[in-house]
């Protein structure tokens, strides 16, 4: 059973990235690793529910521009239960 999602992806700014972060449900994933506009992160799903979920990538640039963009992914029950 693979408990695990990856989690991958490109940002691109056209000035220099001066913040990054990745949330789920609200709260902050550290350990994110952010190198060059590229980022990657491995989820240990067995902390969360079953159920819908909101994962948010938000960026902010060196002149105060932030964007966000999100996703919703579901957590579902094992198999047989």
């Amino acid at each position: 059973k693979n408990s695990n999602m990856n989690i991958s992806g490109t940002v691109r700014f056209l000035e220099s990235i001066t913040e990054f972060s990745i949330s789920v449900d609200g709260t902050a994933l550290t350990g994110v690793n952010f190198v060059d506009g590229t980022f990657n992160y491995t989820l240990s799903l067995s902390s969360y529910s079953v159920g819908n979920h909101t994962l948010v990538v938000t960026v902010k640039d060196n002149y105060g521009k932030t964007d966000s963009k999100s996703v919703i992914f579901t957590v579902e029950p094992p198999s047989g239960e």
